[in-house]
């Protein structure tokens, strides 16, 4: 039977298996190409977001709130004596959030917790090689894992798949994770320590 192909036919189908294989490239490659177009707008909603959120400043009594670059004063954060390393420099906050794992930040209402974070999430989105991370913990459904509230706001910007990412994100390490509004999320938190 391979004695019968004439040459025309054999170059044929060649050029048809070629052709087959370089379509079956380009359509992986142009999967690829719309995944990662589809992530860059994704991140960059979610990255607008949290950046609305982080920005304005709400203040009971007044219509209209504050822009948080308009009205940011840096704070002297001090270590708790319980902290395990305390930075050289306690009023360094960037230091502070720099150097630990896990912070908590204990003050009075109105002392500017809130403020702080959303200051260190707004660095994060500027200056920082990681994507920051901000839950509300009002938000919060003790059902499910931070991680899949994350995956959530990761999901809602249209990211293509949400968990891989934020799998990524917090495997990479650096990224600053704020979960804020301790107090709401366990409220009996506030007879023990009612300065939070």
């Amino acid at each position: 039977m391979i004695g019968t192909l004439d040459a025309k036919e054999v170059v044929y189908a060649l050029l048809a298996t070629v052709v087959a294989a370089v379509c079956a490239m380009w359509l992986g490659l142009f999967k690829k190409v719309k995944r990662a177009v589809l992530s860059r707008k994704a991140l960059k909603l979610y990255k607008k977001a949290l950046r609305q959120t982080c920005l304005s400043l709400i203040v009971i009594g007044r219509r209209q709130g504050f822009s948080l670059s308009d009205v940011y004063v840096p704070l002297d954060l001090a270590t708790s004596d319980l902290s395990s390393s305390p930075p050289k420099t306690p009023s360094d906050t960037l230091g502070l959030f720099g150097r630990l794992h896990t912070c908590v930040i204990v003050a009075g209402p109105g002392a500017g917790k809130s403020t702080v974070v959303k200051y260190h999430v707004l660095l994060q989105l500027d200056y920082g090689n990681t994507l920051p991370f901000y839950l509300r913990l009002r938000e919060y459904s003790p059902d499910r894992s931070i991680e899949e509230h994350l995956v959530d706001q990761f999901k809602s910007h249209g990211l293509p798949e949400p968990a891989l990412s934020v799998n990524n994100i917090l495997s990479q390490g650096g990224s600053l994770c704020v979960l804020a509004g301790i107090s709401v999320l366990a409220p009996n938190i506030l007879t023990l320590y009612p300065h939070l």
